[in-house]
């Protein structure tokens, strides 16, 4: 048995369009956009660290949701409108 250490992993990077297209093309992801201003609020309680800078992805944010039937897997990926900056989390159960 593997011992599981962190229930997510985040991640913030860079990309581009195609790229970021290519990403989501895999899974039926979820859409909506947000403004920024909420993001770090609505996060607080799981947020990884200080890392987290939604003001990165601009005024609003794109955010990509995809779970699994039984919800043991969600994917979240928060975009900037040019789909440039990106971040990312993947939790498991």
């Amino acid at each position: 048995m593997v011992p599981r250490i962190d229930a997510a992993i985040w991640l913030h990077y860079c990309t581009c369009p195609p790229e970021l297209r290519r990403m989501l093309a895999r899974l039926p992801y979820a859409r909506r956009t947000v403004p920024t201003a909420t993001l770090a609020a609505e996060l607080a309680p799981s947020l990884p660290g200080s890392w987290f800078a939604p003001q990165l992805l601009g005024d609003s944010a794109r955010v990509y949701e995809y779970a699994t039937p039984d919800n043991r897997n969600i994917r979240t990926l928060w975009a900037s409108p040019d789909s440039t900056e990106v971040f990312y989390r993947d939790i498991l159960d």
